[in-house]
Formats: structure tokens, sequence, C-alpha cells
């Protein structure tokens, strides 16, 4: 049985044989989708491969994937998943060897009860994880206890044209890296995030490659050095930045706290606030 989703209220069901891995599922029999719930139905009854496509709307609640499809919004600002602030609003667990790719989405989350302190988005490996086009700005409201962007175990996480925005968390304000995690981000704004531990990304292990993107005036509450990063890692650590822009922090954007020596590649940087050989420093040296 094939699915069509015509317009904007209007559904096409014919019958035929079921859909091949990397078919488009882009609604049901049923309204177009209002909440999660729809979403999740989909997601259960879609074949490997699927991709399920959701209309220019905003949807209400947290959404769960757990297998290797693509979830194509309209675009950001007009696809918007708003979780009701009780809970993650993307959860993602990728198994292994197979990808599982989120694009075209804005997520955001509602004011927080004290039913929820934790992160925004939670992810977990050991497969790949890509955003494409996404918005994962206040992914989470009010003082979040971990990381805006968390993983509980290692994977592959590439962010491309991607927007992290706007978050106050105790550890990292928009992401925590940690060993046995390769991640890429392209293209992408990190900007107005306030982390305890690390302004924008704490990275305490695995790999981590940026380029061509821009950290503006994040913060990091316990310092001056490491506004926008803080490599903070006691294991094998690469930092790669290429073309990376660094725009009104209030010191020096990258520090270091740790005793092992990562690896680290500079190419292409633009730090106009501060001093090229200031722009790292070791933590504590502020």
């Amino acid at each position: 049985m094939a699915i069509s989703f015509i317009g904007l209220g209007l559904f096409l069901l014919t019958t035929g044989t079921d859909p091949s891995p990397g078919a488009s599922l882009s609604s049901s029999a049923e309204p177009p989708a209002s909440t999660t719930r729809d979403i999740q139905r989909r997601i259960a009854t879609s074949l490997s491969g699927a991709t399920i496509s959701l209309p220019p709307t905003k949807i209400h609640g947290s959404l769960r994937i757990d297998k290797p499809l693509t979830i194509r919004g309209a675009g950001q600002g007009s696809t918007i998943i708003q979780s009701k602030g009780e809970k993650p609003v993307l959860i993602i667990s990728a198994p292994e060897k197979s990808t599982i790719h989120v694009e075209d989405i804005t997520f955001t989350s509602a004011q927080r009860t004290s039913r929820h302190r934790g992160v925004g988005i939670m992810l977990s490996g050991p497969g790949t994880i890509k955003f494409t086009n996404v918005d994962l700005s206040r992914t989470i409201t009010g003082y979040c206890i971990g990381s805006a962007i968390q993983a509980r175990s290692p994977l592959e996480l590439q962010m491309d044209h991607v927007q992290i925005r706007a978050h106050n968390c105790y550890v990292a304000g928009a992401i925590t890296i940690k060993s046995g995690m390769d991640v890429t981000i392209r293209n992408s704004s990190i900007e107005g995030n306030t982390g305890n531990l690390a302004g924008a990304i704490l990275l305490t292990g695995g790999k981590l490659r940026i380029e061509n993107t821009q950290f503006r005036a994040n913060s990091f509450s316990r310092g001056t050095a490491g506004q926008a990063l803080i490599v903070a890692s006691a294991e094998p650590t690469e930092l790669t930045l290429v073309a990376v822009e660094f725009l009104e922090h209030t010191g020096p954007p990258i520090a270091f706290d740790s005793d092992t020596a990562p690896t680290v590649r500079f190419s292409k940087m633009s730090w106009p606030q501060v001093p090229q050989p200031s722009f790292v420093r070791k933590l504590g040296e502020d």
C-alpha cells in the first residue's frame, strides 16, 4: 500500500507493493500530523531507509527516533516541533551501521516544568546521526543540569547548516563531546549559549572538526578563557578548526584544562577581539 500527501489536506490512497527502503512516506490516510504521536506512529510503521515528510506547522510534544530514517520538515521556522518542557524535545538512538537523518526542522521547548532539568536533545549510538538545516535553539528553557545536546554513548554526529542558540546549562551551553564520539560541524551558528563548565562546547574526548562556522557571544560562567570551547580530557582528543570565526566573546574563546595535550589543527581562523597568540589559553591562566 502506498500513501501520498497532496496539498495541505488531501490524501491519495493506492494499493500496491510496500515501499522499498529509501522510499518517501509523507503522510497517512489520517489528517496532517498535529502531534508527535502521529509522527511516532509513522516511524513505527515505516521501513528502514524511508523518508517521513512533515507539513509546515507547529507540532507540540517530543519526538523519539530509533531506526534508520529521514525525518524531513518544510524548513527552519516552518516545521516546528516544540516540547512541553517535561522531557527532551528530541531523543535519537542510532543502531549500529545505520544513519538517522533529520532535516529542515526547528526544535524548541516551551517553559520547562520542575520535572525536567536535564538536556534538550539526547543522542546515542553507535550509528550515525545527521542534522541538516536544523534549528536547535532553545531546546530547553530555564537552567538545565546537563548540556543542550548530549550523548549517552559513542556515535558519529554530523551537523550542517545548524543553529544552536540561547541555552543556559550547568555543563556546556551547546554540546558535550565525549570519548568515542566523532563530531563534524559545518556552516553553522553557535550563539548566545552559557555554560558552567564550558561556554558552548565541552570536549572531553573523541574527535571534533568544525568548518565555516561562527561562534558569537557565548559565555563561560567560571572564567574568562574558554568562552566558546574548552578541551578537558585525559584521553587522546582531536580538535580541527577550519575557517571558524569567534565574535563578541569577552575573553579568549578556547581554553585547555587537561594535562594530556590534544591534537589541535587550526586553519583560516578569525578571532578579531583578542590577539592571535592569546586566543587559546590554559584554563586558570586568566
